[in-house]
């Protein structure tokens, strides 16, 4: 395939999965390639190439400005590609294009339901019409997981003929490689003989943080601990509630969150939604096993009673007795970290790059796909 010329296009690089996994395909795609960021920060922003040439960031949303950088770097690089990641890149690329003279093709990237995502946000139903006509535009729409491009097409924001999937990738070396758990636990200072439980993701309500403690205040057991890494809007709160439990810790954002992950003896993610959670990637990488909840794209990574336990979302009950069978079970925790470790081989960086590249290649084949001029 010839070298491509992609333009890639991000809100910004924040310590989310989806940034993270930006970071990965741009960096590891073979390309000539342009990034621009609507607003140039993150802490991602060290973990993209520095060669790569770098545009953007008004220090705040100014969509007016940012819309019209887009349509000067679309035309002043020419593109064979536009990637846009996220709902508001993707409608200020898709109005850049709409301006623009040159028509390279648009590929939209989701990594979350929308209509999950709508719950969240102001004017959803507006924003809901918008995105549909910004996927309309896309010559192709990209998500990380079968479930979400299932969800998709069955609300209707794209037809089936324009959706698509190409799971994460990580590189699974660096979790394989990590320090065995005991040198890691003297590291961070944890204590021998007791049971951990780490959590890492957003303090939010997405993310069932509460759900989780609610579980774990009913275990009985006085030698378990949680470990809680991140932040979000619901950490006081959290913290309020759970001032009198002296097993449960709140560790903050951890650069090294992953180290923690791998000195523990299980893993929970209690998300409401995920596309394809990357946190439960690297649990499995790192042979933790894992809890999580039976949603979107999660069951894409574990398989229920045979690489970990999943549970409904929002079931305490639930959560609680999977987490109590986890402590209960070693024989048990073994089997699913073994086939974890075994399937998370799949979840390559490596992987991954080739997935993009194919697609890349495809569009460009495509005589009725746009072209630059």
């Amino acid at each position: 395939m010839r070298n491509i010329k992609l333009l890639a296009i991000i809100d910004h690089l924040g310590g989310g999965g989806a940034e993270q996994q930006f970071v990965n395909i741009v960096n590891n795609i073979t390309a000539e390639k342009q990034v621009y960021l609507t607003v140039a920060r993150g802490v991602r922003l060290a973990s993209l190439d520095s060669r790569i040439p770098l545009s953007g960031g008004y220090g705040g949303r100014t969509p007016l400005k940012s819309i019209m950088k887009i349509r000067g770097l679309i035309e002043s690089f020419q593109p064979d590609i536009v990637h846009s990641f996220l709902m508001y890149s993707c409608f200020l690329t898709a109005l850049a294009l709409k301006l623009s003279r040159v028509k390279p093709v648009f590929i939209a990237q989701e990594f979350s339901s929308p209509e999950e995502i709508m719950k969240e946000v102001n004017f959803g139903y507006l924003k809901k019409q918008i995105l549909k006509l910004t996927y309309k535009q896309a010559d192709k729409v990209l998500t990380i997981s079968k479930a979400v491009m299932e969800d998709m097409i069955q609300i209707k924001y794209v037809s089936g003929g324009k959706a698509a999937f190409i799971h994460d990738g990580l590189d699974i070396k660096k979790y394989k490689n990590l320090k065995d758990k005991m040198a890691l636990r003297k590291e961070l200072g944890l204590e021998d003989g007791l049971f951990y439980i780490c959590f890492a993701g957003s303090l939010v309500k997405r993310k069932g943080p509460h759900f989780l403690i609610k579980a774990f205040r009913r275990l009985p057991y006085p030698n378990i601990r949680l470990l809680l890494i991140g932040k979000g809007d619901m950490a006081e709160e959290l913290k309020r509630e759970s001032a009198d439990d002296v097993r449960i810790s709140f560790l903050g954002y951890r650069t090294n969150a992953v180290e923690y992950i791998k000195s523990a003896d299980l893993f929970v993610l209690p998300s409401v939604y995920e596309g394809l959670p990357n946190v439960v990637i690297e649990a499995m990488a790192a042979g933790t096993p894992v809890v999580a909840t039976n949603i979107y794209g999660t069951p894409e990574l574990i398989e229920d009673k045979k690489s970990g336990i999943l549970v409904p979302a929002g079931d305490v009950d639930a959560l609680e007795k999977a987490i109590s069978e986890m402590i209960g079970n070693t024989g048990e925790r073994e089997m699913f970290s073994k086939e974890a470790l075994t399937r998370a081989d799949y979840f390559s960086i490596e992987r991954m790059a080739g997935d993009y590249q194919a697609m890349y290649s495809t569009l460009l084949e495509k005589p009725t796909t746009k072209r630059p001029r």
